[in-house]
C-alpha cells in the first residue's frame, strides 16, 4: 500500500476544511447547548405611592415656607391642601396608573433549542400578595389573584409556554407580584423541559450573559471566515504547485527519451 506524501495529505486536508468553514456557525451551534435551559433576574421596585407622598411632602413643606404673610397664599389654604392630598392620595394613584404596592418583576429567558413548559415563579420572601402580572402572554398564569390571596406566603405564580430560542432570538418572560412588602423577596424559577423533567433556572445578569454568547459565536464566526479564506489561498497554492510538479517532470521526460525506452522494456 502506497502512503500518501505530505503534499497530498496537506492538500486534501486543506480542501476538507475550506469545505466545512461555511458551515462552521451551524456546526458552532449544534456543539455549543448550555448545560442551562433558561435564565432569570429579577428587579424590586419600591411603592411608587410612597415616593411620590415624599415628594408631594417636600413641594409642600417648601410652599408652606414661602408663605411670609398675610397678603400671600393663607396658611390655612396650604394646610387644607395637604390634608386632601394626603386623603385622597390612593385616588390620585389610580388615576395616575400606579400600583400601590412594592412590587418584584422577574424576567424568564429561554437559551435552549427546546421550548419550556409550565415555568413556575415562587416568590420567596414577598410579604402580602395582592395580584400579579404576566407579559407579554397577559393571560399565561393559571392562578387567580383572589386564589392566592387566601394562601399564606410565598406564593407561586405559573407561566404556561416560552417558546425556544434561536441562534439570534431570545425570548423572555416577564412576571411581576405586586404586595406590601417584596424588599427581601429572593425568588426561585422552576420549568419543566421537552423531556418532561423539572429544571431550575440560572440566576445571572441576562443582557450580559446574552451579550457574552453573542461575543463568542461571533469571535467564532470570525475564525470560521478566516479559515474559510486561508483554506482558498492553500488550495490555490496547492494547484499551482501540482501543475508546476507535473510540467516538471513532462520537461524531464521529454529531455531524456532513454526514460521511455526504459520503461518501454
Amino acid at each position: 500500500m502506497k502512503i500518501p506524501s505530505a503534499a497530498a495529505i496537506t492538500g486534501w486536508a486543506t480542501i476538507l476544511v475550506t469545505g466545512l468553514s461555511p458551515f462552521g456557525p451551524a456546526i458552532y451551534d449544534a456543539l455549543s447547548e448550555d448545560e442551562d435551559s433558561f435564565l432569570f433576574e429579577y428587579e424590586y421596585k419600591k411603592n411608587p405611592v410612597v415616593e411620590w407622598n415624599r415628594q408631594i411632602n417636600a413641594a409642600l413643606k417648601r410652599l408652606d415656607e414661602s408663605v411670609k404673610s398675610a397678603d400671600d397664599l393663607p396658611k390655612s389654604l396650604v394646610r387644607k391642601l395637604t390634608r386632601e392630598l394626603a386623603l385622597n392620595t390612593p385616588t390620585l394613584a389610580a388615576w395616575a396608573d400606579l400600583k400601590a404596592f412594592d412590587s418584584m418583576q422577574v424576567r424568564v429567558t429561554n437559551i435552549s433549542k427546546r421550548d419550556l413548559n409550565n415555568i413556575r415563579v415562587q416568590f420567596l420572601g414577598c410579604v402580602g400578595y395582592d395580584s400579579h402580572s404576566t407579559y407579554p402572554d397577559s393571560m399565561a398564569s393559571q392562578e387567580s389573584a383572589e386564589a392566592l390571596r387566601k394562601l399564606a406566603d410565598p406564593v407561586t405564580v405559573s407561566y404556561r409556554k416560552l417558546t425556544r430560542s434561536t441562534p439570534d432570538v431570545s425570548h423572555n418572560a416577564y412576571v411581576t407580584f405586586f404586595g406590601q412588602d417584596a424588599s427581601n423577596c429572593k425568588p426561585q424559577v422552576f420549568a419543566d423541559l421537552e423531556n418532561g423533567k423539572s429544571a431550575l433556572g440560572k440566576f445571572v445578569k441576562i443582557d450580559e450573559y446574552l451579550q457574552q454568547r453573542r461575543s463568542e459565536r461571533y469571535r467564532w464566526e470570525r475564525i470560521f471566515d478566516i479559515t474559510f479564506k486561508l483554506g482558498l489561498l492553500g488550495f490555490g497554492l496547492f494547484l499551482y504547485f501540482q501543475v508546476k510538479s507535473l510540467k516538471s517532470r513532462r520537461g524531464q521526460v521529454g529531455a531524456n527519451p532513454s526514460i521511455n525506452t526504459d520503461a518501454a522494456r
